[in-house]
């Protein structure tokens, strides 16, 4: 109940785990009063999401492939926040037919620290088998970031006919 004359602070909270926009986002809020001259008041927030962990691309999709012949991709990490964040572990499903690793052509071994600002790109490499028309797979990053444990990127390919 708010005093004629008074006010109140109202804490609004918007989880952007699921906006995929880099663009402005709004969000309005309808708050119910009972004042007679204005029963309704309509709050608009606006907000830009900004990555902590930049990934690009986000969707690897390698077209038309031919079975056994091997396809590479590079995918930068960056990390835009003001601590280090380290990349637990990078997972590829299915495994057998993804590979990763350092650009120069280095194993990706145990967990990687990113600082502030620091980039690492890996290069993504897949070899697929004439056992299907149609390839859809993930690389799963897990951060030790507490509010984002993971960053997932699509891997889709199709098997050309021969």
């Amino acid at each position: 109940m708010v005093s004629p004359g008074k006010s109140i602070k109202v804490a609004v909270s918007i989880p952007t785990r699921y906006i995929r926009t880099r663009e402005v986002y709004s969000k309005t809020i309808e708050i119910e009063t009972n004042a007679p001259d204005n029963p309704v008041v309509s709050l608009t927030m606006k907000l830009r999401v900004r990555d902590v962990l930049a990934v690009s691309p986000m969707q690897i999709d390698f077209r038309n492939v031919n079975p056994g012949s091997t396809y590479k991709r590079a995918i930068t990490i960056i990390n835009k926040g003001k601590g280090p964040v380290t990349l637990e572990k990078i997972a590829l499903y299915p495994d057998t037919v993804l590979s990763l690793s350092h650009k120069d052509g280095r194993r990706l071994e145990g967990p990687q620290k990113l600082e502030s600002g620091q980039a690492l790109t890996l290069e993504l490499s897949f070899t697929p088998t004439p056992r299907n028309t149609r390839f859809f797979g993930t690389v799963q990053i897990e951060t030790s970031l507490e509010d984002l444990r993971a960053k997932i990127i699509q891997v889709r390919a199709s098997m050309e006919n021969k």
